[in-house]
């Protein structure tokens, strides 16, 4: 019979497994936005969530406790706005969602059907799809923080991510037409750029791990070739993998994700340094310097000037900023028909029909802007629940980064923070947490990357970064 314990090791391997799947399969059919890709991601999502809970029930989540219970939080906030409530009380919390519903029911009445259940939301399929997508995220991101539990298990999370990003990209590459930008799975190229930070980020982790630990994967050896062989090689495919993701995301030629991807990559090469001891930072700077430089100069190479000509000249198959622009005034008027509870997650097309002005004949389904997305359609509520899952998920990110005394785990925590950061700069401008598979692969690397901490509780008080 067997025990317990290599039972829930085997639970263990099959949430593993499923989540890796996630990973593979999430940009799938257009980056999840499908019926069929969005049931298969929470499908994976909350089976792998139960298997983590079944094998690892005493594990604690810590500090990240709070961005997963907020998160969940805004979730309810969707099935609050799904309640059939008394016309009074919506009236009262949404005065317009209330007005919709009584000219929607006069028009019914003729035709002699049931009354109407009124309810906050003003689309209930899309709030419905929503809220059980965000409570999938928080699902990953705790199933991640539950299976990652060993070294070797996050370094197969890394690596499917990395994969995934490389071949969906360099499948689009050899399949699209050489003069587009390429999209991959996803529909539009800025979305494969926002797939891809994700990686971009992961690799910067996994190359500043060996720049930290370089001068050691010789120690013992006498012979100076067989030294720098070694530490060559283990440097050389660091920079060839990250230079890779990097010129995947040039090749989408996306301005929002490029300059999010370049920010990001200086904040968080700042923080790094900013870990090291005064006498050895500027020693450690030249060489990371160095190295990146070369990182940058092979990723320019590989992928030619059309990336850079992108950010001179104007794309005429893109929203003009003067649209951009429009759009976020027109949300902003949206917001104020629904300024407290929202007009129901995922009900931005229907809150911005009330305001659109006959002048702009567009379908208009996203805000460009997501904090301004989830303002208009979860009102002030959900734009705090959101302000406070992101914020208090960067600050336990680089809380955990502070104190981690090793290496290789520290270096994923400022990874994971760089992905947060990126995926936000981004979406000041576009819309990638609106597509399910970038959210989703979000989640599961920053739990990945959760799951490597140290309790500071339990360890002794670090080391000085000059003895790292």
């Amino acid at each position: 019979m067997a025990s317990p314990t290599s039972v829930g090791e085997w639970v263990q391997r099959v949430g593993l497994a499923l989540l890796l799947l996630e990973v593979a399969t999430a940009p799938m059919w257009y980056g999840a936005v499908l019926p069929d890709g969005k049931f298969l991601l929470e499908i994976l999502a909350f089976t792998t969530a139960a298997l983590a809970t079944i094998s690892s029930p005493r594990s604690s989540m810590g500090w990240a406790r709070i961005p997963i219970f907020s998160t969940l939080a805004l979730a309810a906030l969707g099935a609050f706005q799904l309640l059939g409530l008394p016309h009074g009380w919506i009236s009262r919390l949404s005065p317009n969602s209330a007005l919709l519903y009584g000219r929607t029911q006069n028009v019914t009445a003729l035709f002699r059907r049931p009354p109407l259940v009124w309810r906050i939301s003003v689309s209930p399929g899309e709030t419905a799809s929503a809220s059980l997508l965000i409570a999938a995220y928080a699902a990953l991101f705790f199933s991640a923080a539950l299976l990652g539990s060993s070294r070797n298990r996050r370094r197969f999370v890394q690596g499917a991510i990395l994969a995934a990003g490389i071949v969906y990209a360099g499948f689009a590459a050899i399949t699209e037409a050489p003069i587009d930008r390429i999209h991959g799975p996803f529909v539009n190229p800025n979305h494969l750029a926002g797939y891809l930070e994700i990686g971009l980020c992961l690799a910067f982790g996994l190359l500043w791990t060996e720049i930290l630990v370089n001068r050691e994967r010789a120690a013992g050896l006498s012979d100076k070739r067989e030294r720098l062989e070694r530490r060559l090689f283990a440097m050389g495919w660091k920079i060839i993998l990250w230079s890779v993701v990097a010129a995947a995301l040039a090749l989408t030629r996306s301005r929002g994700g490029i300059s999010a991807a370049v920010l990001t990559s200086a904040i968080v090469f700042l923080l790094a340094l900013s870990r090291r001891g005064r006498e050895r930072k500027w020693s450690v700077a030249w060489r990371s310097g160095a190295i990146l430089l070369t990182g940058i100069a092979v990723t320019a190479f590989a992928v030619g000037r059309y990336p850079l000509l992108r950010f001179l000249i104007s794309d005429p198959r893109d929203p003009s900023s003067d649209l951009r622009t429009t759009l976020w005034k027109i949300s902003i008027e949206a917001w104020r028909s629904f300024p407290l509870l929202g007009s129901g997650l995922g009900a931005f097309r229907e809150a911005f029909r009330l305001v659109q002005p006959a002048d702009l004949p567009l379908l208009v389904e996203q805000a460009h802007d997501s904090f301004l997305q989830i303002l208009v359609t979860g009102g002030l509520i959900g734009a705090t629940l959101s302000v406070l899952t992101v914020g208090s998920l960067l600050i336990v990110l680089l809380r955990a980064w502070r104190l981690e005394p090793h290496r290789e785990e520290r270096s994923l925590l400022l990874a994971a923070a760089g992905v947060l950061i990126s995926l936000c700069m981004h979406d000041l401008v576009e819309f990638n947490f609106s597509v399910p598979a970038i959210p989703a692969t979000m989640a599961i690397a920053l739990g990945t990357a959760w799951a490597g901490r140290s309790d500071p509780d339990r360890l002794p008080a670090p080391r000085p970064a000059a003895a790292d």
